[in-house]
């Protein structure tokens, strides 16, 4: 009976958080039809998903502002009219865009972060209950909701998989419908069904005033699990991994920490987890918490200035992306917060949430937006190097003179963002409808991924297999390979021609393969090299490139024979200033 009891309690909760978000349950519904629909039919949704996203989380913040600011149905209307004026608004201009490119993205996720962090501030702003417990709240609710959906969907796909095992053939779509059906659809309005009702401005009696406290309280509760494991595991490791992250600074304060970027992941990450354990641990009072709140904010604090020093001395060379943009902007907001946490205290954890809102709408606002500002710095720092190698002069482009390696490695980096970006197009000295892997060379009279050092990298290279292959006017075809450790002379083909038979052959001479043809009086034809092939890929700085026809293609002829090597993969491995490689390819013989 008491299972029962609970069961009817949850399915309340479901339906209360229905009747309490219907936009926002509304906008699930039709992002789940959309959803299966793309399953069904094997298509992309994906602005319309996006838009449903926008919709319901920006009506759930409505619903949170009428509850704490507003009494009046009519007030409620015109929240919800206006949230739905504003979601139109933004899939019309996703309609206008040709794809969701990397700008749509990211401007969207901190406007949904913005309005995440709105909708836990809302309801306890100038309130007598505290942002940390907003957060406490949710944070429990999202990872109770993750649980229980897990839970579904395994158990609903053990019993679509027993049915089809068992009983008749279920299609795998089926497994993506309860995916769609639990996760878009029941996920959300069982997490929203574990908010409580914080207290507004409307007339409430006594009792019903105390029911919602006793709500709120009760979500708040910390249990002794959730105390042990933050104040005793949690914090710790934070504290642990803060010694190292000290350590660290000082064994190279005076160089791989100015030039090592792949620390800023790892000290973004840092940033993050402390402000999250502060606001978390803001519910409990003992000592290890009261040691972790005192101490390790204060040490964040420079932790963040040293790596956004690092980070902008780095700029200074290659420009401002918008990753860039967003790691100082992120670095401003940690030793904001590390400010607020080291000598305002817990109570005033609200501003965090007000600085993240503040943050996240000035990344998205022209003219001071991430893209604004690295679509700027990126264009004037290629013009500068471009101007600086005497090669754009008065508006025009012109291949002359050499450029240093770091001038290569800035012109690659830039060019590649501006184009990954779709920003080339704006900039007039650059050919019309420029392509990056096609036209690069042509512009600048070096390969894109143009490297001085062979120390210790790897590059591979491949065509798409699916690519047709230009047989043109040659006569006869052959597949072969190359490989550094192999020291054989296998046959590549034979083939007649006029009656005389010929063999073509690969034989190992020093480090490198000769291609010889050979007639019937054993008559050489040597047409080809293959350093010829590693020359030009060993300058490729990626780990993987797809190449173009062109760059896959070589040529070899002689007064008889003319011979072209397409290129399917190679790859090459330097270590110490060795080199091993590895080649497929296709040889056309006329």
């Amino acid at each position: 009976m008491r299972i029962i009891n609970k069961l009817f309690d949850k399915l309340f909760g479901l339906a209360g958080a229905v009747i309490r978000y219907p936009f926002t349950t509304a906008f699930l519904i039709l992002a789940t039809v959309l959803s299966i629909n793309a399953i069904y039919r094997e298509n992309q949704n994906d602005k319309q998903l996006l838009t449903c996203a926008v919709g319901a989380i920006l009506c759930a913040v409505i619903q949170m502002m009428y509850e704490r600011f507003f009494n009046k149905n009519m007030a409620r209307i015109l929240l919800y009219l206006a949230g739905l004026l504003i979601t139109a608004v933004y899939y019309l201009l996703l309609l206008s865009a040709p794809d969701l490119s990397i700008e749509i993205t990211v401007r969207t996720t901190a406007a949904l972060l913005a309005l995440l962090f709105a909708y836990l501030l809302i309801p306890v702003f100038r309130s007598r209950y505290l942002f940390h417990q907003s957060f406490f709240i949710f944070l429990k609710s999202f990872f109770i909701t993750l649980l229980y959906a897990g839970v579904l969907f395994g158990g609903v796909s053990l019993i679509l998989t027993a049915i089809d095992q068992l009983i008749l053939p279920i299609p795998m779509k089926s497994y993506g419908y309860s995916a769609s059906l639990i996760f878009i659809l029941f996920a959300p309005i069982y997490l929203f069904s574990q908010i409580p009702v914080y207290p507004g401005i409307s007339n409430m009696d006594i009792e019903e005033k105390q029911g919602r406290e006793e709500q709120i309280f009760k979500a708040a509760n910390c249990s002794r699990f959730i105390e042990i494991l933050i104040s005793y595991i949690v914090i710790p490791l934070a504290e642990l991994f803060t010694l190292i992250l000290i350590l660290y600074i000082l064994k190279n304060i005076r160089g791989e920490f100015w030039t090592n970027n792949l620390m800023e992941p790892m000290l973004v990450s840092y940033a993050i987890a402390i402000i999250i354990i502060f606001i978390l641990s803001s519910i409990l009072n003992n000592r290890m918490v009261l040691l972790f709140q005192k101490i390790v904010p204060k040490i964040l604090i420079p932790i963040v200035l040293f790596q956004m020093s690092a980070t902008v001395l780095r700029m200074m060379d290659i420009g401002v992306k918008h990753t860039g943009y967003y790691i100082l902007l992120f670095g401003v907001f940690a030793v904001c917060s590390g400010v607020i946490m080291s000598f305002l205290g817990k109570n005033k954890n609200s501003l965090i949430a007000i600085l993240l809102i503040l943050f996240s709408l000035l990344s998205i606002i022209p003219p001071v937006d991430a893209f604004t500002i690295s679509k700027w710095s990126q264009k004037n720092t290629l013009e500068s190097v471009l101007t600086d190698s005497g090669m754009l002069s008065d508006g025009k482009l012109e291949i002359s003179g050499t450029f240093t390696d770091e001038q290569k490695r800035i012109i690659s980096s830039t060019v590649g963002y501006l184009d990954r970006m779709q920003y080339t197009k704006e900039i007039p000295y650059l050919p019309e409808d420029f392509k990056l892997y096609e036209d690069f060379y042509d512009t600048f009279g070096f390969y894109e991924y143009e490297i001085a050092s062979n120390q210790n990298k790897s590059v591979v290279v491949f065509i798409d297999r699916e690519q047709a292959i230009m047989v043109e006017d040659y006569e006869y075809m052959a597949h072969s390979y190359l490989n550094s450790e192999d020291t054989s002379q296998p046959v590549i083909c034979n083939f007649k021609k006029d009656g005389e038979e010929y063999v073509l052959k690969k034989r190992k001479v020093g480090g490198q393969f000769e291609f010889v043809l050979q007639d019937q009086e054993k008559n050489e034809f040597i047409l080809f090299y293959s350093n010829e092939i590693f020359d030009r890929y060993e300058q490729y700085a990626v780990e993987n490139k797809e190449l173009t026809e062109k760059e896959a293609s070589f040529y070899a002829e002689s007064d008889e024979i003319k011979m072209k090597i397409i290129v399917q993969e190679a790859s090459m491995y330097f270590s110490n200033n060795r080199m091993s490689y590895f080649s497929d390819f296709y040889v056309l013989i006329k």
